[in-house]
């Protein structure tokens, strides 16, 4: 809810949110070396709490220890260290088997979870020799270090093992490597150096920061398509961690491939819990592979130009196909959507699919589900409908400039000319579902309607009567609502303000309510700004109509803005004039939480 309550702040205070006010993010878009090697080191070390476990300087750990191999195969699962020119090699590996090897990123190790997981998995649905790439102690530098001097000497150490693998009499056309963030460029220096022969290559949300940002080192140094026969990018945190680019011969993009994941999305109350999204939607490539080796669970992506036309549905003839091993390698740019519940395929996409039904009665009940997981009960709900009193169940809280404490203002007041100027333009503000007139957006809104508008202002609470089940408030209390506020509008215009120098802000069902009170004054009113509203027995599972719902007939202009669309929000604005920041999804940038219905 707070975009939305960013959004209303936006409007009346005529403040503009533009790129270079982003917040944190921004430390990903810097044009200097040096900046963005920093930044990152705080990131990560923001993420610890810690900044000096960071290793500096020239690290003279011999190689063999500093990059070492963990290998096993479907009859001795138990990796084992093995070495260049191991007298041992055939109890370790399987010669006459297929091998790949994973490599680990920056502050990453062989032992942890995921990887292991990811071995254990690679060995069971491959059948296959799997070998880890352990060089923890390399990854554990300063990040320029470890980029730019540390990925060439373990690139170049894998390639010596693989050689001498192939010494040994194991084919080429055998191996596969997995590379996760730093540990994807390691394994596209090594494709290079085998001449792009090697079959497959699989980046990991490849790393970005020097290697394609602040600028492109060239081929030489980053993964791309050149690197072997076929290369694979599954890209999660672009633009931050990850390559804003996939460079591969397949490049599929969950969820666009932008942080957050749904997966890991948390509230945010500091910065360092912003950086765990982000490097948590890092690792998340690692997983989605990591479950895409099971034959069962089928991650469909479809190809597209973009993410935006894909939520659109513009490429929804276009060819589907496979995230992982199981990709038909037909070439191209995919995106798809994954869920917030392991292991995140569209089976269980998780809660976001409770607003794709058809049902009028399991939308409105899944709905009071979703509100109930969010406020952690579901005791705030009133189910049972009761003797509804219009005087005492809606106020209007009114003041101006000349009286900016807010009082309680009713039908035929007697003190009006104390509450309300009418030589001055008047704004109305109408919170949603569960929500309330006392809440800070809401007194702060306006509060900015008096400071910068400088015109009436009038907050509508309807609190007890939102707190109803979702279908009661929408069905009967809505209408109730709005016939009890096109009541009080015409008794204000009565006493000397015209119909166009009214201005009706409302969120969610609130700018529902603002459009049936438009509607019944037959479009005379001057302005309404519908803030993201409610699409849920509104124009989902069926359009109601335009007596039900705003559209652009309820005022003289009509302004929607749109950032759930699809979700809490309407799919498609219906106003004169329609705003969709960040294409109107969420999550929106400055308020991930709104990401964590699914």
């Amino acid at each position: 809810m707070a975009s939305f309550r960013l959004v209303l702040s936006l409007l009346v205070a005529s403040i503009a949110l533009d790129v270079t006010s982003a917040g944190i993010l921004d430390i990903f878009n810097t044009t200097s070396d040096y900046n963005l090697v920093q930044s990152l080191n705080i990131v990560f070390g923001q993420t610890k709490n810690d900044i000096s476990f960071l290793l500096t300087g020239e690290d003279k750990t011999p190689i063999e220890r500093a990059v070492t191999f963990w290998c096993g195969h479907s009859n001795s699962t138990t990796l084992k260290q093995t070495l260049l020119d191991d007298p041992d090699l055939g109890s370790k590996l399987n010669l006459a088997k297929p091998i790949a090897f994973l490599t680990h990123g920056w502050l990453d190790n062989t032992t942890r979870v995921w990887f292991q997981k990811t071995v254990q998995d690679m060995i069971k649905f491959g059948d296959s020799n799997v070998c880890g790439v352990n060089w923890a102690r390399l990854a554990q530098y300063d990040y320029r270090i470890a980029a730019v001097k540390h990925v060439p000497i373990v690139s170049g150490y894998l390639t010596k093992f693989i050689t001498f693998l192939l010494n040994s009499g194991m084919s080429l056309d055998n191996v596969t490597l997995v590379g996760h963030s730093m540990g994807a460029q390691i394994s596209g220096q090594v494709g290079l150096n085998f001449n792009g022969k090697i079959p497959q290559i699989f980046g990991l949300d490849p790393a970005g920061p020097m290697f394609t940002a602040p600028v492109d080192r060239g081929l030489r140094y980053r993964l791309d398509k050149s690197d072997a026969k076929y290369v694979q990018m599954i890209i999660t945190s672009r633009g931050t961690i990850g390559v804003r680019v996939g460079d591969g011969h397949e490049n599929f993009y969950p969820n666009g491939g932008d942080a957050p994941m749904p997966n890991c999305v948390l509230p945010l109350t500091n910065d360092a819990e912003f950086f765990d999204q982000i490097m948590c939607s890092h690792l998340h490539a690692t997983s989605l592979y990591r479950f895409s080796l099971n034959p069962a669970l089928v991650y469909n992506a479809r190809r597209c130009l973009n993410y935006g036309s894909y939520r659109l549905g513009l490429c929804s003839l276009n060819k589907t196909n496979r995230l992982g091993v199981y990709s038909d390698r037909s070439g191209g740019d995919f995106y798809m959507r994954t869920g917030a519940a392991s292991p995140y395929d569209v089976k269980r996409r998780g809660l976001v699919d409770l607003f794709n039904i058809s049902s009028e009665y399991n939308l409105a009940q899944l709905i009071e589900i979703v509100y109930g997981l969010a406020e952690n009960t579901g005791t705030r709900i009133y189910c049972n409908e009761t003797k509804v009193v219009p005087e005492q169940e809606i106020k209007f809280l009114c003041g101006h400039k000349g009286s900016p404490l807010l009082q309680d203002t009713i039908l035929n007041d007697p003190r009006l000319a104390s509450k309300i100027d009418v030589d001055k333009p008047i704004f109305f503000i109408l919170h949603g579902w569960t929500d309330s007139g006392t809440k800070s957006w809401v007194q702060e809104s306006a509060k900015n309607v008096i400071q910068f508008m400088d015109q009436n202002v009038c907050i509508v609470n309807w609190a007890r009567l939102a707190l109803f089940g979702y279908s009661i408030s929408s069905f009967q209390h809505v209408p109730l609502v709005a016939d009890y506020m096109t009541k009080f509008v015409e008794y204000i215009h009565d006493e000397g303000i015209p119909l166009s120098k009214f201005t009706l802000a409302g969120h969610s069902l609130g700018a529902q309510i603002a459009g049936q009170v438009g509607h019944k004054l037959r479009g005379q009113l001057g302005t309404i700004f519908g803030l993201d509203p409610a699409r849920a027995l509104f124009t989902a599972p069926i359009d109601r109509g335009l007596a039900i719902r705003l559209d652009k007939t309820d005022a003289k202009y009509v302004q929607m803005i749109l950032t759930s669309r699809g979700l809490g929000g309407v799919f498609k604005g219906d106003g004169h004039e329609n705003f969709y920041p960040n294409g109107g999804f969420s999550p929106q940038l400055n308020c991930r939480v709104s990401a964590a219905i699914g």
